[in-house]
């Protein structure tokens, strides 16, 4: 869905929804979702709002297999070892 607000900002939720293949609710509800997390923007534009991609949102979360950041090591508790 992303990519397709990507490729046109300024598509209609009924639009998003037949490119997607998902129905309109659920479009709607994923753009609530994407807002709310910092991905999108909405522009209200009369009865409709555009969306625009946040860049500073589109950073992926880490997972288990990144490694951790610097200095973040803490030894397993029990240990003994600092």
């Amino acid at each position: 869905m992303l990519l397709a607000l990507a490729r046109d900002p300024g598509a209609s939720l009924r639009e998003i929804a037949q490119v997607c293949r998902l129905s309109p609710r659920t479009v709607q509800r994923i753009l609530r979702d994407l807002t709310a997390s910092g991905y999108l923007t909405r522009h209200p534009t009369g009865r409709s709002s555009r969306c625009t991609l946040t860049p500073d949102g589109l950073h992926r979360r880490p997972t288990r297999a990144d490694p951790p950041p610097p200095n973040s090591w803490t030894p397993p508790a029990g240990t003994g070892t600092v």
